[in-house]
């Protein structure tokens, strides 16, 4: 059939039409399917890189509070403070055994010191290749002129200063090769309430920025980040620690759109044309904790002391943008020959539709293998985690939560919160207002921190626990709450141990001073609203002095360990017998009925010491001078009894020892006849 001029040209703009219909079908199809598969593969890189950040932001956390233990250990030891309050070889022979024994042990802390109110090193231990080096006097410096000294010595009782992360200077030079260090000081306070000085302890840096480095990988660019942007950790090294020579910040001045986004946020993503930055914001500051802006200096001052919110650590992965998907043809070969394909053999939507089903498939693979991905991780943490719905039911448990708990993942999946989080404390909770803050998270969206709290074990025992539980969201909103909790068992035993050091002698085990005022100051307040006596006895060995001279401090200790004992035996198990240090010793008799009653016991220890001491195979006659004050008769407060129980033992010594001496009488020997 000859076809003419006209069905030609119609011909021809049917084709055209349905070409150019066909076309644009295609096209618009396998963008739309480009986008959606890079959105999910961005996605997953997203919660991948997520993950990355809050497991090595956990790890430093961790850390660092280890190392907060170690400085509070080491000023709880009593050699630490005597060292600056009464120096003498064996003490301090003593300390440097235990600090040379603690920086081998750790093998992380360049330098630990003790450092007087004026700034000058009394004792420092340094680690150099793995052995404890004692610094010899000659060579200590006075450090009053660092910033973290003088921050440090205007801190109070209690509080830890914790230095930037920033390099070593020694004598003016900046340390080479670098040596990344962070100071964790915290005050010495002598028995008169004054600072006597700093314990100071040198953290090496590349302990925590080696470990940083390793978890986040080789397979992106990994960051750390200082408060203001500084690296310290970069890509490339000759980023790092512009800070220390005045360079601008580098990663603001490298990525300013990211950066204008880490301000707005705790944690995230960005992406720009730079890359995706993944970003979580690590916050060392809780209270009692006290930092500053630091100097690049040798003897350069703070400017200013940070605020909790202002010490930051920020962790970041980057993933270049020439390493993101793209959704563009030109980057997905094979999808643009079947394109080309499609066009040309005018069959595009069924070779699309076959690949659309094998990247679907891909797709799906690719998703599994990040579910699994983050299984692993979940299963790896060395904190409990398990995920709650919304009406507060165990859906997910990770094996570390099973172990530490005691039940099986299948026991536990469904159980209510309130069976497991002591928080709950065993409410009904039947509305918003009356629900604890976990289970309030899948209704309010709010996040919820405690250090102490407890989960109900198989074995119907308390964990102790750190708990920190976020909402879960979805499209449709808050659906649920992650929860994650560590075991507090070790730190609470440690924190025990903590206390039985701060009110308590090391050598005889008795209340110290700390622990007898605040039990003064309690009977105090019962006594008032009793209207009954309490007495204060000052006790005070005769001739102690003699006896060290003669024994030994080993020899003297064994006797005051024997008093002390001697002392328990003759009071009631309601008061107490105090060591207020050296060969002093206080006694608090509480809700007497008779003031006589305080001599009674006064005499009743005299007698008891008319019974010789064995020391070292010798029978050593031991005398005691006593001084009583009484409540109401002689104070009405701590400072006045006090002041007076020391007084009456005074003149006790000065009519001849071995005697007693109620505050304004004359002192009396065993053998004077009782008063009634």
């Amino acid at each position: 059939m000859v076809i003419g001029q006209g069905q030609r040209r119609q011909l021809l703009g049917l084709f055209a039409a349905l070409f150019g219909g066909a076309a644009v079908l295609l096209t618009a199809v396998t963008l739309l399917l480009l986008q959606q598969r890079t959105a999910r593969e961005v996605e997953a890189l997203c919660l991948r890189e997520q993950a990355r950040v809050q497991v090595a932001s956990g790890v430093l956390e961790r850390r660092l509070e280890n190392h907060l233990a170690d400085l509070r250990f080491l000023a709880a030891t009593p050699l630490v403070r005597q060292l600056l309050e009464q120096d003498n070889p064996a003490r301090r022979e003593a300390l440097t055994r235990l600090l040379c024994a603690f920086v081998v042990q750790k093998g992380v802390y360049d330098q630990a010191r003790v450092i007087d109110a004026t700034g000058q090193e009394r004792l420092r231990v340094d680690l150099r290749q793995g052995e404890a080096v004692v610094v010899p006097a000659a060579q200590l410096q006075n450090k009053s002129g660092r910033y973290y000294v003088a921050d440090a010595l205007r801190l109070a009782p209690g509080q830890i200063y914790i230095s930037p992360l920033d390099l070593n200077i020694e004598r003016g030079r900046i340390e080479e090769p670098y040596k990344p260090m962070i100071r964790l000081a915290t005050p010495l306070f002598g028995a008169d309430g004054q600072c006597s000085g700093l314990l100071v302890l040198n953290l090496l840096g590349n302990s925590l920025l080696e470990r940083f480095r390793q978890l986040m990988g080789s397979d992106v660019e990994p960051m750390l980040l200082n408060r203001t942007g500084d690296f310290l950790v970069a890509p490339q090294p000759q980023l790092e620690w512009g800070f220390m020579f005045d360079r601008p910040a580098g990663f603001p001045r490298r990525y300013p759109a990211a950066w204008r986004q880490m301000q707005t946020t705790v944690a995230g993503h960005w992406r720009d044309g730079e890359g995706l930055f993944s970003f979580r914001a690590l916050l060392p500051l809780t209270e009692g904790l006290v930092s500053s802006s630091g100097s690049n200096r040798q003897a350069g001052t703070s400017a200013y002391v940070l605020a909790a919110s202002e010490y930051r650590w920020r962790v970041v992965s980057r993933i270049a943008a020439d390493r993101l998907p793209a959704a563009g043809l030109v980057h997905h070969p094979l999808a643009l020959l079947l394109y080309g394909g499609g066009l040309a053999l005018l069959l595009p939507l069924s070779a699309l539709l076959a690949r659309l089903l094998v990247g679907r498939r891909l797709l799906l693979q690719q998703v599994r293998h990040q579910a699994r991905h983050y299984r692993e991780i979940t299963d790896t943490l060395a904190e409990g985690l398990v995920v709650l719905d919304g009406a507060c039911r165990l859906t997910e448990v990770n094996p570390e939560a099973a172990r530490l708990l005691g039940w099986s993942r299948e026991e536990l999946l469904g159980t209510e919160g309130h069976q497991i989080f002591r928080a709950c404390r065993g409410e009904e909770a039947v509305s918003s207002t009356q629900r604890c803050g976990l289970c309030r998270i899948p209704f309010e969206g709010t996040v919820y921190r405690s250090e102490d709290e407890e989960l109900l074990c198989r074995d119907g025992s308390r964990l102790p626990v750190g708990l920190s539980a976020a909402p879960l969201t979805d499209e449709d909103g808050v659906s649920g709450a992650v929860v994650a909790f560590r075991d507090l068992r070790a730190i609470k035993a440690y924190q025990a141990e903590i206390e039985q050091l701060a009110f308590h002698d090391s050598l005889t085990g008795l209340p110290n001073r700390r622990l007898l005022l605040d039990r003064l100051e309690r009977a105090l307040t019962l006594a008032g609203r009793t209207d009954r006596y309490l007495a204060l006895l000052f006790l005070d060995l005769d001739h102690f002095k003699q006896i060290n001279d003669t024994y030994g401090h080993e020899g003297g200790d064994a006797l005051l360990c024997e008093v002390a004992r001697r002392l328990q035996q003759a009071v009631r198990q309601s008061d107490t017998v105090s060591r207020q240090g050296g060969d002093e010793f206080v006694l608090l008799l509480t809700e007497l009925t008779f003031a006589e009653d305080a001599a009674q016991v006064a005499r009743k220890i005299l007698q008891g010491f008319r019974e010789p001491v064995r020391l070292q195979d010798q029978r050593l006659q031991v005398k005691v001078s006593i001084g009583i004050a009484l409540y109401p008769a002689h104070g009405q407060d701590s400072g006045q009894l006090m002041q007076q129980a020391d007084e009456a033992m005074y003149r006790a010594k000065q009519a001849g020892r071995n005697r007693y001496a109620v505050a304004g009488a004359a002192p009396c020997t065993l053998d004077d006849p009782q008063q009634a």
